[in-house]
């Protein structure tokens, strides 16, 4: 392998190898792929962190469990869990087979989000792992302020940062995992709501909410390609191709900050019709900017 890898190489060739039985050494990989200890151990603890990894000082392996044990439709699952199982037009054996090359001459390069750096973060996702998979109910301390009662429900990665769904009381919230503190598992246990479960799946993106608000923008021609080949705003519709090229769009947001931040983004290219309260909210950010 050469020098330097790309992070697909890295996972690849390291998926392949636990699942053949090596028991790989953090230190000797570091120096074969040509990146520091700290970025393998980010691939290891958070981009792994679905595989049952046992480790000794240096030296990690797959738990005797799982060994030998990862099928194609493993990875096919695996793919549509962490939302890439549309990238490609299908995986059977033979694409499978070619996407875990280790040939450096492999085809395909897949760029993405950038990911947290927390080497904490599978310590967290394993508490929360088991207290999700029990149904116990946790506490914990989030930016200032105590929460001695939550209903964990799910672990969500949303562009490359990871949050816990929970409810509180009876509303439903997303906490950032980098940001949790003193956490632990309580005795009691909740009933999951199916409901709950469906509005977290059906989240675009990490606001939930029973209300949303409609928002209505015009995109330039210079841009609408871009939307038109997928959408970029939550809950994106198309109201009316213009005769210059330009969109209308429809989008739909729990919280007027889902949206603020894309529109002042795509600006001046976006222009907010209505609400005008999204509109002044937008204009108020970049004057502020400005004034500085």
């Amino acid at each position: 392998m050469s020098n330097k890898t790309t992070l697909a190489d890295r996972l690849a060739d390291i998926l392949v190898r636990l699942n053949s039985g090596e028991s790989l050494s953090m230190s000797a990989l570091a120096e074969q792929y040509g990146v520091n200890k700290r970025t393998l151990q980010r691939d290891i603890n958070a981009r792994l962190a679905f595989l049952p990894i046992d480790k000794s000082g240096d030296r990690f392996h797959l738990a005797a469990a799982a060994m030998g044990k990862l099928s194609n439709q493993d990875i096919r699952n695996f793919s549509s869990l962490v939302g890439v199982s549309q990238l490609f037009p299908s995986l059977d054996a033979g694409f499978i087979a070619n996407i875990l090359s280790n040939t450096l001459a492999s085809p395909y390069l897949i760029k993405g989000y950038h990911y947290e750096d927390n080497p904490g973060l599978r310590q967290s996702l394993d508490k929360l792992t088991r207290a999700i998979n029990a149904h116990h109910c946790v506490s914990l301390h989030y930016k200032g302020k105590v929460y001695p009662r939550l209903a964990p429900y799910r672990l969500v990665n949303n562009k490359g940062i990871w949050y816990l769904a929970a409810v509180d009381g009876a509303a439903l919230k997303a906490f950032q995992l980098s940001a949790i503190r003193n956490q632990l598992s309580l005795p009691d246990t909740f009933e999951p709501d199916p409901a709950i479960q469906r509005a977290i799946e059906e989240a675009d993106g990490i606001f939930f909410g029973s209300e949303r608000l409609g928002v209505t923008v015009k995109v330039s021609a210079e841009v609408a390609s871009y939307f038109q080949r997928r959408s970029l705003l939550p809950y994106q519709e198309t109201i009316e191709t213009l005769p210059d090229g330009g969109m209308i769009l429809r989008s739909e947001v729990h919280h007027p900050r889902q949206i603020i931040p894309l529109i002042k983004y795509w600006a001046p290219e976006m222009e907010v019709l209505d609400p005008p309260s999204i509109d002044a909210a937008v204009r108020a950010d970049l004057t502020r900017y400005l004034s500085r």
